[in-house]
């Protein structure tokens, strides 16, 4: 299994900044920039700086093939897409830009038509759904062990003591906030 540390940008800032210093070069980091997703407002010369030194995994929520261009370009390694800020998606298109992993905010599909054959067709999906959210409603977390059967999976958790709910769906890793990286790689 592998953890994989997780920073934000938020107001043009990295959150935690400091904590990046303990990282090792070329690990992967995966960024989730709030600006890009509830703003439209990517941090782009940030993934360009950070990539320089990191393989980066993409959340920005980019919105037109141009945007998710303009986050390989910045030397992303991967990217996650969500579905309800790009409804019109084309994964044929963007493989076409692009060898990189491509993976899907799996809390997105909600109301989106057919979304079945696009998480089929991504290389692997991403949840920030927590343990509680997942024990509320069944139908939710039977989605993202269908889906988890065929693609790599990815799950966001800061709790340690949570590791052992979810190895029903057996996934690849957790994302983890760079504070408890740290101590999520003692496990």
């Amino acid at each position: 299994m592998h953890n994989i540390p997780l920073i934000k940008i938020n107001n043009k800032r990295i959150q935690d900044s400091e904590l990046l210093d303990k990282l090792n070069d070329e690990e992967l980091v995966y960024l989730i920039d709030l600006d890009a997703i509830e703003r439209d407002k990517p941090n782009l010369d940030i993934y360009q700086k950070l990539s320089k030194k990191y393989q980066l995994w993409i959340d920005n929520a980019p919105r037109t093939l141009g945007d998710v261009v303009d986050v390989f370009m910045t030397g992303a390694a991967n990217i996650t897409l969500r579905i309800n800020l790009y409804p019109k998606i084309n994964l044929e298109k963007i493989r076409e830009v692009t060898e990189n992993q491509i993976y899907a905010n799996i809390e997105m599909c909600y109301g989106q038509g057919d979304y079945e054959k696009f998480f089929y067709d991504v290389d692997g999906i991403t949840s920030f759904y927590n343990r509680e959210a997942l024990e509320k409603d069944f139908k939710k977390y039977d989605i993202i062990k269908k889906f988890s059967t065929k693609n790599k999976l990815f799950l966001y958790e800061n709790n340690k003591q949570n590791i052992s709910y979810w190895d029903k769906l057996n996934p690849n890793g957790f994302l983890v906030d760079i504070l408890n990286y740290e101590e999520f790689n003692k496990i």
